[in-house]
């Protein structure tokens, strides 16, 4: 099994941050504009997108630890895109304070199979989340760049597979 380790300083309180990776239930500007519905350890979630219509990325939260005090954040889940046919893998967010408004996150992303599909799309997955997540704690929003990226991928939605569709994932 092969691993990948994505890491970013923001400029932002590390309860922000954590707020902003761990909100759920509204878009998540970082994350392609999809939507977290759960993230408690133990419960299924998906990331979806806002009408749920569509599921992108489904697993299980396997932890979520707060960061607290001087103490680093954590939050651990399964990762799997549902247009892709490999295994679960497994995915940890550390969040470390560098000062009060100074963040450290690093994604470490396991368990992934070196012949599959996951590894390579990842490779630029991570990298533009953690990139649009600094912009987000930062500024407040995306660059233009990246939302017009948004506004294209919402209007091809009709194009998305089948295996998508939110019904495949209501278990």
């Amino acid at each position: 099994m092969a691993e990948k380790v994505y890491s970013i300083d923001i400029d932002a309180p590390v309860k922000t941050v954590w707020d902003e990776v761990t909100s759920t239930g509204r878009v998540q500007r970082h994350m392609f504009d999809c939507v977290l519905d759960h993230c408690d350890p133990g419960k299924k979630y998906l990331w979806h997108d806002k009408p749920r219509k569509h599921v992108f990325v489904r697993g299980e939260i396997v932890e979520s630890t707060p960061p607290s005090g001087n103490n680093a954040g954590r939050l651990v889940q399964t990762f799997k895109f549902t247009t892709l046919p490999d295994d679960y893998s497994l995915v940890t967010w550390d969040f470390i304070a560098l000062g009060p408004a100074r963040t450290k996150v690093t994604v470490t992303h396991t368990r992934l199979d070196p012949e599959g599909k996951t590894i390579t799309r990842i490779d630029g997955g991570w990298p533009s989340i953690l990139k649009a997540l600094k912009s987000v704690c930062e500024t407040g929003n995306v660059p233009l760049k990246t939302r017009l990226m948004y506004f294209m991928m919402r209007n091809m939605s009709f194009v998305l597979p089948k295996s998508t569709r939110i019904e495949q994932h209501q278990d």
